[in-house]
């Protein structure tokens, strides 16, 4: 819930009038590509052939400057598909706004360091697919999505 609280405070924040919001909306839209763009991103899932799935979320810092990994939110049907959970004890959020499970990083990333996040779950009957979305340095805009699939 302290995700979600925090995420719409940052909308508010930024959003004063509808005209200021569409202002800050561009302005943060152009930047955040200029927040991320010397920055790696992958997620994938692996399927380990008995009926277990892992989803493997990776970011590297490419860029001349620390960087935080803030948050790292996972479409919410296919989190609940595949029942992931996370190998390290935290605990995600739902984010009704975007429809995703939001976990709490706020990890560092120093110039050329790498970050893995790690979930396991149960492979699915159906195909489904969805995106992992990474949020750096807690700014609503400076996020990248990345699109998973799995389970056909």
């Amino acid at each position: 819930m302290r995700n979600y609280r925090s995420k719409m405070h940052r909308i508010k924040s930024a959003c004063t009038s509808l005209k200021s919001c569409a202002a800050v909306a561009a302005a943060a839209m152009l930047a955040a590509c200029a927040d991320t763009s010397q920055m790696g991103f992958n997620a994938t899932i692996q399927d380990f052939g008995d009926g277990r799935v892992e989803l493997i979320a990776t970011v590297t810092n490419n860029s001349g400057e620390t960087k935080t990994l803030s948050d790292i939110d996972i479409d919410n049907e296919l989190h609940k598909k595949l029942s992931l959970q996370p190998l390290a004890k935290i605990d995600g959020d739902y984010i009704p706004i975007d429809n995703t499970i939001s976990y709490t990083i706020n990890q560092e990333l120093r110039p050329s360091e790498a970050y893995t996040f790690r979930l396991r779950g149960r492979k699915s009957e159906q195909f489904i697919t969805g995106d992992v979305d990474f949020i750096i340095n807690n700014d609503l805009f400076g996020y990248r999505s990345f699109p998973v699939s799995c389970c056909q």
